[in-house]
């Protein structure tokens, strides 16, 4: 799961009603790239062993280059976290 920051600045400052549009049309925005970050996970995921994988740090270091790599396919969205809700290594 990624997490994306709001594509305006002006968002925090926004009434809530804009908000809640605003968050609708920034989720259908940013699901209609999901093919892209569905790519850049599963070319990234696939090039790695169990060994790069089953530390701490090994997590650690997909998330960075999950971030980075979508970071440059993507580089109009600023990306607040990766989150690895569910690992399976065989």
């Amino acid at each position: 799961m990624i997490e994306f920051a709001p594509s305006e600045s002006e968002y925090l400052e926004m009434p809530i009603e804009e908000k809640s549009t605003f968050i609708a049309e920034f989720t259908s925005e940013v699901t209609s790239k999901l093919p892209i970050i569905d790519d850049a996970v599963v070319t990234l995921i696939s090039s790695k062993t169990f060994d790069d994988l089953y530390t701490a740090q090994g997590k650690e270091n997909l998330r960075l280059e999950l971030s980075n790599l979508i970071t440059q396919r993507l580089p109009d969205y600023r990306i607040l976290s990766v989150y690895l809700t569910e690992f399976v290594v065989q």
